[in-house]
């Protein structure tokens, strides 16, 4: 996180409100570009930050509690480095 914090193309507010929305099940906006995933990875799902950020995480519900899982931040080489 402290690297992506001095590169000029990370915007921490910017992520906050990501993580905000997907907390509180908003769609988010078609630029992040948020999919499924599939094959190894089914069940999880990445947006796209900025270009080439990629935020992975999935969503869970039990008792009609909510949770939103980050797994991990990263270049897309970074998050997904065997696809």
């Amino acid at each position: 996180m402290e690297k992506l914090r001095k590169s000029k193309k990370f915007d921490e507010k910017e992520l906050d409100d990501v993580i905000e929305k997907l907390a509180n099940d908003f769609k988010l906006d078609k630029k992040y570009k948020d999919h499924k995933l599939q094959g190894e990875l089914s069940g999880f799902r990445d947006c796209h930050i900025k270009n080439d950020l990629v935020l992975l995480y999935y969503k869970t519900e039990t008792n009609e509690i909510r949770i939103l899982t980050l797994v991990r931040l990263g270049s897309h080489s970074q998050v997904l480095p065997r696809f």
